[in-house]
């Protein structure tokens, strides 16, 4: 998956990067800025970008599917074993429920610790950038 951003910041290696949102002309640098920034990520860059370049990204396929079964299928089976922990010490059906819901619950707690302590790794092994651009800013539209 590819993807284009606008440095904002540059920090020795260290680039502040304003991604631009998905649609159909994300792609094109021919319009204000203002009307698509996304999200902004730092990523480790050591070729000579500066600030106001765009830079063109990628995550290779299968470091995406991990994260997405990540995100999507840890939950849902957490939350499928904590019935079953329930299940297997027989205990009532709202008790297994309640663990049910627990290990949902903690399965997005454990996401979300694992993001925070451990996704700028994910972010710097995984993504590759793939090179970047000069934007002028005689080629902003005019509306």
């Amino acid at each position: 998956m590819t993807n284009r951003g606008l440095v904002r910041e540059v920090n020795g290696e260290v680039l502040k990067v304003q991604l631009y949102k998905e649609s159909a002309c994300s792609h094109c640098s021919g319009c204000d800025k203002k009307e698509k920034p996304g999200s902004v990520y730092n990523f480790r860059c050591s070729e000579g970008v500066e600030v106001g370049d765009t830079i063109t990204f990628e995550i290779r396929d299968n470091s995406l599917l991990k994260i997405v079964a990540l995100i999507y299928l840890t939950p849902v089976f957490s939350m499928i074993g904590g019935y079953f922990v329930g299940e297997a010490m027989g205990l009532s059906e709202v008790v297994k429920v309640v663990l049910s819901f627990s290990g949902f619950l903690g399965a997005f707690l454990f996401i979300h610790l694992y993001d925070r302590y451990r996704g700028h790794e994910i972010i710097e092994r995984e993504i590759r950038i793939k090179g970047s651009e000069k934007i002028s800013e005689y080629k902003l539209c005019r509306s």
